[in-house]
Order: structure tokens, then sequence, then C-alpha cells
């Protein structure tokens, strides 16, 4: 499964993540040719193809790229490629970003780019496993509009829809420990346990176009799904306005 998902990784990043990466640069720096978008990257060593589409459509340089990376060595290995301005650390992602209010990614932020593509970790069917990327999502969220003004900015999230079931009312607690002003709390249109792919799909989509409504965002919305073996990877944009 893992060999399979690095090797759809390049399919993903031109047929869907390039032409965001592209819309993105324009609307931040219209007027620039060699553009300096900063970008966070989930990755791994083994596929960093958007780091090729950025570097070679003049959307970013090394100086403004931020890697993360789940395994050690593999950090290592991001590392000693010089591509990145630095690898910010090699653990889960989203245990980190759930557990951690004092790392350093957070004097990172705010990014023009977050391309968090859980598919580049060592992928595990475990209970909670979506439920716990869709909450340091909102996590992650939250940091960037808190520094990030009214510039505009791209989220990609992916992911591996497989046979796990994923708890809809998990995923309304972990977002409800966020309170906004207003906001009476996270309404789906399924709940309990889900094991359908297009169900689990189709929550995915209601949870971001949720978080446009609870955050007061200006929002496109877009995905892109690949079957994968008997699964599938989903790859959800967010362009933030």
């Amino acid at each position: 499964m893992e060999e399979a998902l690095i090797s759809l990784k390049t399919e993903i990043v031109n047929s869907f993540w390039k032409n965001k990466f592209i819309k993105i640069g324009q609307l931040v720096f219209p007027r620039k040719k060699y553009k300096s978008l900063k970008v966070l990257s989930l990755t791994n060593s083994r596929n960093i193809e958007e780091v090729k589409i950025l570097i070679k459509d003049h959307l970013t340089s090394r100086a403004y790229l931020f890697a993360w990376c789940n395994d050690f060595i593999e950090a290592l290995s991001l590392d000693a490629e010089a591509k990145f301005n630095e690898v910010l650390d090699a653990a889960k992602f989203e245990e980190t970003f759930l557990s951690r209010t004092d790392h350093k990614v957070y004097a990172c932020f705010p990014f023009h780019v977050l391309n968090i593509d859980f598919t580049s970790q060592a992928v595990e069917s475990e209970d909670g496993r979506l439920e716990k990327e869709l909450h340091s999502i909102e996590k992650v969220l939250l940091k960037q509009k808190e520094t990030n003004g009214n510039n505009a900015w791209l989220m990609l999230f992916t992911t591996l829809i497989d046979n796990t079931p994923v708890n809809v009312d998990d995923i309304k607690i972990n977002s409800d420990q966020y309170t906004i002003s207003l906001w009476s709390g996270m309404t789906f249109s399924k709940q309990g346990s889900l094991n359908d792919s297009d169900d689990i799909k189709n929550i995915l989509m209601e949870f971001f176009h949720k978080m446009k409504d609870k955050y007061g965002l200006q929002v496109d919305i877009d995905s892109f799904t690949k079957p994968i073996n008997s699964h599938e990877v989903m790859s959800i944009s967010i362009i933030v306005k």
C-alpha cells in the first residue's frame, strides 16, 4: 500500500494540486513573475513532486519551503537533500498538533500554502485516524486564521479512505471544543459510525463547508479522488480568498 501511495502522489500533484498552487500564487502575488509562496508540506523523502512543481513554476524558492515528516530517517534524508528551508519535525503531524502548544511550527505561521498530505505518513487502519486528522486540521486552520490577516491562502487536505469506520459524532465533539460567537455547533447530514466510502467522502466535504460557515471564510472548495487497491485517496482543496 505504501509504495502505491507514493506512486499515486505524482498523479495527484499534477492533476489536482498544481492548478491550486498556480491559482493561489496568482491571488497572493498577481504582478510578480517570480513568486515567494510560504509553504508547509507534510511529505516524505521518497516523493516530493510538489516541491518540483512549485520551484519549476516559479511559485516559491527554498527559503520559503518548510517540511514536516513522520519518520526520523526520512526527515534526515529530506534535510540532506536541501530542498527545504527547514524540516520542522519527524513526528505524527496530527498527534503533535493536538498535544503541543509550544512547538516551533507555530512561530512559522502564517503560510500561503498548507499542504497536509496524511497519506505521506505511515498510514494505519485504526479507529479514530481520520477523526484525529480533521481535529488537527481545524486547529491548523485556527492558527492560520489568527496569524494571516486578510491574505489569500490555500489548504490541501489529503487522506486515505479505507475500511475503517468513521465516527461522525466524534468529529462533532472535537470541533465543538472550539467555540465561536453566534455558532451553535457542528451539524452533519449523518450521525454515528459510517462504513460506506461515499458517506465518508460526503462527510469530509461537509466538514470543510462547515469550517467555512463557522469561521466566516470566503472559500472555493474542490476535491479529487483516486482508487488505490481496494481503497481511495481523497484530496480536498480550500482556497481562502
